[in-house]
């Protein structure tokens, strides 16, 4: 049952994918074994067969051995078009000469590194790309979390700067952070609080601003809240809180503990921006991850611009109140 709702939700959404995809586009789909054979005859019904491109083989070290079966140390990730007028940037890799040694071959430019002689061929469709570690500075913490590296190579072969890139299951928000570090646009989308906090906080922490037009409190899962207000030379944020409703009753009391004790512990993350009349807030800072400290600005009419805060605590859970 769970297989058949999973599967009739990826058609819909492939089947809505197709009909947003420029004829110029092209979609990935990373999957791992335990749905690759549904999935890839999923894409062919939908995208067509003949607008199959590549399965690309994502080879990984990971934590874990089995010992039933051979270790599971990859996922495939199909490439599939809408037409056959894709772009398509062919990128070059090393491929390292037997022994290592130069072949000598008349009109072939060979290199050398530190490893030994090579030369430069078309990339091929096998990556051995690692996973984000647990001492990465990418790391969220979040348990489908891509290394910006693959998500890097999969962007710059298909579009061009300034091309729009979607994922519609952003999770950790690595494809917004690939593409806005590569000069691309980019459309961001799931049904995760979790997820859009993430999203939201990896632009933040490289240093870009945004516009959030709404934040609006989903159903059953409450919504944080907090106040701030200036002090000379800061912004300090004066309390926070999570809404009960949306905490299961047996941690509600060690939760009301914990807020007692500090008041800012549920707090993932907060910024400083505008809030304009239309009720978009605009983000004019970065994140800073320790609220108490306030936020110190050097120039009094810089400061004076910040009309608003934006916090969100570590359910994913968002809010944006009026500075005071």
């Amino acid at each position: 049952e769970d297989r058949s709702h999973y599967l009739t939700m990826m058609r819909e959404t492939l089947t809505l994918s197709r009909e947003l995809l420029k004829k110029e586009g092209t979609i990935f789909l990373h999957i791992d074994s335990r749905m690759y054979a549904h999935l890839r005859l999923l894409m062919d019904e939908i995208f067509g067969e003949n607008n199959f491109i590549n399965e690309i083989i994502w080879v990984y070290k990971s934590g874990g051995a089995a010992k039933r079966h051979l270790s599971r140390k990859h996922d495939s990730i199909l490439v599939y078009s809408k037409t056959g007028s894709y772009k398509f940037h062919q990128e070059k890799e090393k491929s390292y000469n037997r022994g290592m040694k130069p072949y000598r071959f008349k009109g072939v430019e060979e290199f050398h590194d530190e490893i030994g002689w090579y030369t430069l061929v078309n990339m091929k469709d096998v990556w051995q790309i690692d996973m984000v570690g647990r001492s990465s500075s990418e790391r969220l913490n979040y348990a489908t979390q891509k290394p910006e590296a693959l998500l890097d190579r999969l962007i710059k072969l298909v579009t061009d700067e300034g091309d729009l890139c979607g994922d519609f299951y952003c999770g950790s928000g690595t494809l917004a952070a690939s593409a806005g570090r590569l000069g691309r646009r980019f459309i961001c989308a799931d049904v995760s609080c979790l997820a859009a906090a993430n999203a939201v906080k990896r632009p933040l922490r490289a240093g870009y601003g945004f516009n959030v037009r709404e934040i609006g409190r989903l159903p059953g899962r409450g919504s944080c809240s907090v106040s701030a207000h200036r002090d000379g030379s800061f912004i300090v944020l004066d309390s926070f809180a999570t809404d009960e409703a949306a905490v299961p009753a047996r941690y509600l009391e060690s939760m009301r503990e914990l807020l007692e004790k500090d008041p800012f512990a549920l707090l993932d993350y907060w910024c400083a921006g505008r809030l304009d009349s239309d009720g978009t807030f605009v983000s004019m800072e970065p994140v800073f991850r320790n609220g108490r400290d306030g936020l110190p600005v050097s120039k009094e009419d810089v400061l004076r611009e910040f009309t608003a805060v934006m916090a969100v605590d570590i359910f994913g859970r968002m809010s944006v109140c009026a500075l005071h």
